[in-house]
């Protein structure tokens, strides 16, 4: 077929995506990898300019709605708003360095997949209805992750490790002291399983707001904190270097680290059992959206 065919288009932008994500161990947020295909490849005319019906920008789209091929048979994943590439998608690019060919093993894939699943496969022929009804919910969503990460990258320190202490407790702990505001020796909050500390382990946990990742010495320092059987809790918006999760993990003390991709389906999950105050530090509003049957 002509390089200028579908399959061969598609093909080339999601080796150009995977590529990027290849280069990103940790992953990209999706609208970083958008951007970053957008700079390494020049777009089509049928890529360029906004749908004429939804007025939504189209190459953003038309990207998201190609990595539905690639997603469902492990190719790529995406977790909260982040992609990242599979060993198998590492290889398929090695294996299928032609986009046409990398493109239909894909689809071959991929209906597999929906054959499997019982689902209508995404067809390549798409209008602008599908493509905006296959990816609107998934645009929505990681719009919205996008902005309630900002709101807490911008709220004031004593307030971003308020509502840290407030999810703790919304977990089902009992929260029994909060740094107030000034130097807090490295220590944002204490919780207990009862109100006085008399049974189970006592948390201890830290906040960090800042988008930068928390390394080994910031991981190491926090472990220092805990003494005996101490449960620790990092909650960073900015994640963890690989170095700070595996010293995390092989620790002989228990610290759980919460990034900021963590931490926001966490908030959403249990925010019924959010206090006012808590809410108040970050309230947010479910809207119900059509899911249309499978036919």
């Amino acid at each position: 077929m002509a390089s200028n065919s579908v399959a061969y288009r598609k093909g080339r932008l999601i080796q150009a995506l995977f590529e990027e994500l290849k280069n990103a161990p940790d992953g990209l947020a999706a609208k970083d990898a958008i951007a970053a295909v957008r700079a390494q490849v020049s777009l089509t005319a049928e890529e360029e300019g906004t749908f004429e019906q939804s007025g939504d920008e189209k190459f953003p789209k038309l990207l998201r709605f190609a990595t539905i091929t690639v997603t469902k048979p492990g190719w790529m994943q995406k977790q909260d708003g982040v992609w990242t590439i599979t060993p198998d998608g590492i290889a398929a690019l090695g294996q299928y360095p032609q986009p046409e060919a990398f493109w239909k093993q894909a689809q071959a894939l991929y209906k597999q997949w929906s054959k499997d699943s019982a689902v209508d496969v995404e067809d390549d022929d798409a209008s602008e209805e599908d493509v905006a009804e296959a990816t609107s919910l998934e645009d929505a969503q990681d719009e919205a992750r996008a902005e309630i990460l900002e709101f807490l990258g911008k709220m004031p320190p004593f307030d971003f490790q308020a509502a840290c202490a407030k999810l703790v407790g919304a977990l089902g702990h009992r929260i029994a002291w909060i740094s107030p505001p000034g130097p807090d020796g490295g220590l944002d909050f204490v919780a207990y399983a009862d109100p006085i500390g008399a049974t189970g382990r006592r948390i201890k946990g830290q906040a960090k707001r800042q988008q930068s990742k928390q390394d080994v010495d910031d991981v190491g320092a926090f472990l220092s904190k805990l003494k005996g059987d101490d449960v620790g809790v990092f909650i960073a918006l900015g994640g963890f270097t690989k170095n700070a999760d595996v010293i995390a993990r092989s620790d002989e003390r228990r610290l759980v680290l919460v990034d900021g991709a963590a931490f926001v389906p966490l908030w959403i999950e249990h925010y019924a059992r959010l206090d006012e105050e808590a809410r108040g530090l970050l309230r947010l509003r479910p809207i119900s959206r059509l899911v249309r049957p499978v036919e």
